[in-house]
Order: C-alpha cells, then structure tokens, then sequence
C-alpha cells in the first residue's frame, strides 16, 4: 500500500481467536487511524474473558466488529454452512 492515509477506505478483517487482530494487523491498524476497521472473529463468544477484551479492543482501535462462537476445539464438527458478512459500503477491502 502506497501512503494511502490520506485516503479513507473501508478495511476488514477476519481472524479466528480475538487477539489475533492485534498479532497480525495491529501495527496496521495504528498506521491508519483515519480508515473505517472492519474486525470479525470467529471463534470464543462465549468465553467472557475473551469476549470483554474484543470488545474493549475494538473501542481502543475505534473499529467496528463482531465476535461469533464456531467450534475451535480439535476434534470439532467440519462447518457446514457458508459465512457471509453484510457491510454499509460495496467497496471493502479484507486482511484475513
């Protein structure tokens, strides 16, 4: 990406464990406040410690996002059903 910051575009990105948006696209995120994050997570809805954090996380970034509950144990149950994800904008651009 060419110095874009001045450019404001739509980003999203989709992880499997809360946390790993900062692991992986933290440094990113911070580069370019002024564009609108997009974060979805997969996997730990349910796990209140996880959860909480997500969600204070996404505060701090000043993104958008949701967290979902798939099964992410090893002997889990092969998904079944497709994913689809409903945005404002028909222009986004995704970090998975």
């Amino acid at each position: 990406m060419k110095n874009e910051n001045n450019h404001i575009r739509n980003m999203g990105i989709i992880i499997a464990h809360p946390d790993d948006e900062t692991l992986w696209s933290g440094g990113t995120i911070l580069k370019y406040p002024r564009w609108h994050w997009e974060i979805h997570t997969l996997c730990r809805t349910s796990d209140p410690d996880r959860s909480d954090k997500f969600y204070r996380m996404l505060s701090v970034y000043g993104a958008n996002g949701i967290i979902t509950d798939y099964d992410d144990r090893p002997k889990q149950r092969i998904l079944r059903k497709s994913i689809s994800i409903n945005t404002h904008s028909d222009r986004w651009y995704y970090l998975c």
